[in-house]
């Protein structure tokens, strides 16, 4: 890890809110196509407040001050997800 921090010299956080984004619609829709996914429990840990997002929070402080931290942000609300024609089914992962 050490290695990989000496040689990193940028990071992008593209559409990653830091402290949980909105999941429930996720969630949803995963539970809705099968209530086992796979990805459930990914989902579960970007909630707002779960143990793994903290830990990463606490983890990223820690090497933070080490880098020029500029940002970006949208000032309006995004759509939230919903099913439509298109998104009716989606492909179970094998």
């Amino acid at each position: 890890m050490t290695a990989l921090v000496k040689a990193t010299y940028g990071i992008f956080f593209l559409g990653t809110p830091h402290k949980g984004p909105w999941v429930e619609d996720m969630a949803s829709m995963l539970n809705k196509v099968d209530p086992n996914h796979p990805r459930l429990d990914l989902v579960e840990q970007l909630r707002c407040n779960s143990r793994a997002l903290e830990d990463q929070i606490a983890d990223f402080k820690n090497i933070c001050h080490k880098y020029k931290i500029v940002s970006f942000y949208e000032t309006q609300q995004t759509r939230r997800l919903h099913w439509g024609r298109s998104c009716s089914e989606l492909q179970k992962e094998r």
